[in-house]
């Protein structure tokens, strides 16, 4: 099964999603301003992210859900983000 996922207008919009709900259409340098305010030390590409929002997960799956009820990639929308899809497919694996 392959899943698309879409995080517009960058992906730093899901790291976002994990401390505040964006039901707004939101310009890259934005984004990049909010989520340097809730991730001062985040580094694209780093690999601690994951350990940085995690306890915050069930925010980001929300939040992004909501964002994405009345909005379709494919429109010209500023701020989309289907991460979550992927995100709770990949939680259903058993852990090891």
């Amino acid at each position: 099964k392959i899943i698309p996922s879409v995080s517009i207008p960058c992906f730093e919009l899901w790291f976002l999603l994990h401390f505040e709900q964006v039901n707004y259409d939101i310009t890259k340098e934005d984004l990049v301003l909010k989520r340097q305010k809730k991730l001062p030390n985040y580094l694209k590409g780093n690999s601690n992210h994951y350990a940085e929002t995690k306890e915050r997960m069930e925010y980001a799956l929300i939040f992004a859900k909501k964002l994405c009820e009345n909005k379709c990639p494919v429109l010209g929308t500023s701020a989309y983000c289907n991460v979550d899809e992927l995100v709770e497919l990949l939680l259903e694996f058993p852990k090891p």
